[in-house]
């Protein structure tokens, strides 16, 4: 599934993996874009 606005888990950012798309993710979970099948464990 291809989503607007998410990058990639290989993208590197401040050396660390995964990072950018976990913020990301919150992001798109604040702004009410993150679809359902991606919002898994959020509190």
């Amino acid at each position: 599934m291809k989503v607007e606005g998410l990058r990639s888990p290989q993208k590197k950012v401040g050396g660390l993996y995964h990072f950018s798309r976990m913020i990301d993710k919150i992001r798109l979970f604040c702004e009410g874009k993150l679809p359902e099948d991606l919002n898994v464990n959020c509190a």
